[in-house]
C-alpha cells in the first residue's frame, strides 16, 4: 500500500517450537506498534500447525503414504543399503502407525485437560502417543522432522542447497496447511507482514510460509527477525537469494524498527533511514542499516495478547510469558551470543512489573506466569515477593542459581514470591 491510509500490520511466529505457551516476541511488537497507533493483527501458526497435524486424518494419510512406497519396494529384486534403511522405515512407520489407531485426537485432548494433565501415568501414556505420532511423521520426512521439544533441522548453506530442500515433497503437508491458513486470512488491507524466528528449525518453513503469503498478497512487504538470523549474518550474504521470499530483516530488538518500517512502507520513505535493518538496493546489493536502537525500560509495552490462541497450546491452563529485564546482567560466557544480540542490559521497574502481572492476571483469568528474561534477576524475585496476596502468581523462569539463591532467607523470599521452579 503507499496511499498513506494506515493499513494492517501481520505479525505471525511459524512452525516449528514447543507448542506449550505464545513465544513473546509477537505480542510484545504488537504492544508497541499499538501504542504508536497501529492497526495489527497477530498470531502464533506454530501452534495452528501442530493442532492441524495432530489428527487422525493425517495419521491415515501417513499410513497410505507409507503403503504405496512399501509396495513399491517389494516390487524390486534388489535394494541397495540406502534404500534397505528406507523400506526398513517404512516398515516401522507401518507397525507403530498402525497401533496409533484411534488414539491421536484422544491424547492431544488430554495433554490439554486439567483434570488428566496432572495424573502422570495417563499423562505419559498419551504424550508418547504424540510422540509416536512425531516419529513416523519424521521418518516419512526426512527434511521436516520434529516432536514436541527437540526440533531436527536442516541447516540451509548455499544456495544449491536451499533450492534443493524447497523441491523436497516433504513439505507436502506443511504447504497445503499453510495454503488453507493464508486463504482464510480475513486481512484486507495488509501493508507489512512480520515473521519472528527465533530458532534454526523455523528457517524453512518460514521461507514458505513467505511464499504463500505473496501469492495472497503480492505487493505486500515481508520483513522476518529475531535471533536466528541477527547471528547468521554470513549466510545471509552467501545466500542472496533469501531475499526472494522476504523483503527485509530486522536485526536484534525489533520494536524501533519495525514502527520505521510500517512508516516507510506507508509513505514510500528512503530504507536507509531505518535503523537496524538488511535489505537488498536497487541493484540487489545488501545493505546493513546502522546500529539497531534498544528500548528503554520505560518505552516497554505490557504485551499484548489479543488474538493468540490460548485454546490450542498443549497446556491445561493459560501460562503468560513476561520479560522483567533485556539482556543478560551476567555477560561474560564465552559460549553465548546473548548478548550481542538482545543488547545491553537492562532491568525493568519493580512497578511495572506488578503492573503488568495485574493487568494479565486480570485480563487472562490466570495465575500462571513464566519469566522468559535470559536470567532472572534476583531483583525481580524481590519485587514479587512484595505483591499484595490477591496479586500472588505462580511462575517459572530460568536462573543463573548464584549463591545468593542458597540462603535461608531468600529460599524463602523465592516461596513468598510464588516460584514453582527455576531452571
Amino acid at each position: 500500500m503507499n496511499d498513506n491510509k494506515p493499513g494492517t500490520t501481520i505479525l505471525l511466529f511459524p512452525p516449528q517450537w514447543a507448542p506449550f505457551i505464545p513465544y513473546l516476541s509477537i505480542p510484545l511488537l504488537t504492544a508497541y506498534l499499538k501504542s504508536k497507533g497501529e492497526k495489527v493483527f497477530q498470531d502464533d501458526v506454530n501452534v495452528r500447525f501442530y493442532d492441524y497435524l495432530l489428527s487422525e486424518s493425517i495419521l491415515e494419510r501417513i499410513l497410505k503414504i507409507a503403503e504405496e512406497r512399501v509396495s513399491l519396494f517389494e516390487k524390486r529384486p534388489f535394494l541397495n543399503l540406502d534404500e534397505q534403511k528406507r523400506y526398513y522405515n517404512l516398515i516401522r512407520v507401518r507397525l507403530i502407525g498402525e497401533n496409533l489407531r484411534g488414539k491421536v485426537e484422544k491424547a492431544k485432548m488430554t495433554l490439554r485437560d486439567p483434570q488428566m494433565f496432572y495424573h502422570p501415568e495417563g499423562y505419559y501414556a498419551n504424550y508418547l502417543v504424540c510422540d509416536g505420532f512425531f516419529n513416523v511423521f519424521s521418518m516419512l520426512h526426512p527434511h521436516f522432522q520434529f516432536n514436541f521439544v527437540n526440533t531436527k533441522y536442516e541447516l540451509i548453506t548455499s544456495r544449491e542447497m536451499l533450492v534443493q530442500v524447497l523441491k523436497s515433497p516433504d513439505f507436502e503437508l506443511l504447504n497445503e496447511f499453510y495454503s488453507r491458513y493464508c486463504e482464510n486470512l480475513l486481512v484486507n488491507d495488509p501493508e507489512v507482514v512480520g515473521i519472528s524466528l527465533v530458532y534454526v528449525g523455523q528457517i524453512i518453513s518460514s521461507l514458505l510460509l513467505c511464499r504463500h503469503i505473496k501469492i495472497k498478497y503480492p505487493s505486500v512487504h515481508i520483513t522476518v527477525g529475531g535471533p536466528v538470523l541477527s547471528s547468521r549474518k554470513e549466510m545471509i550474504r552467501d545466500i542472496p537469494e533469501l531475499f526472494t521470499f522476504f523483503d527485509s530483516i530486522i536485526v536484534n530488538e525489533g520494536e524501533f524498527a519495525l514502527e520505521k518500517l510500517v512508516k516507510v512502507v506507508r509513505l514510500g520513505g528512503d530504507f536507509n533511514q531505518i535503523l537496524g535493518i538488511i535489505f537488498p538496493d536497487s541493484n540487489g546489493e545488501l545493505v546493513e542499516t546502522g546500529e539497531t536502537v534498544y528500548l528503554e525500560p520505560e518505552s516497554w509495552p505490557t504485551p499484548d495478547f489479543e488474538g493468540i490462541p490460548f485454546e490450542l497450546y498443549f497446556v491445561p491452563a493459560r501460562i503468560i510469558p513476561l520479560l522483567s529485564s533485556r539482556g543478560c546482567y551476567w555477560r561474560k560466557c564465552a559460549f553465548c551470543d546473548t548478548a550481542h544480540i538482545y543488547g545491553p542490559f537492562r532491568q525493568g521497574k519493580s512497578q511495572n512489573i506488578k503492573s503488568e502481572i495485574q493487568t494479565l492476571k486480570k485480563r487472562w483469568q490466570t495465575d500462571t506466569f513464566t519469566f522468559v528474561d535470559e536470567s532472572i534477576p534476583f531483583k525481580t524475585i524481590n519485587s514479587l515477593s512484595q505483591l499484595e496476596q490477591k496479586d500472588r502468581v505462580s511462575w517459572f523462569s530460568l536462573a543463573r542459581i548464584e549463591s545468593i539463591y542458597l540462603k535461608k532467607e531468600n529460599v524463602e523470599q523465592l516461596r513468598q514470591s510464588g516460584a514453582i521452579a527455576l531452571f
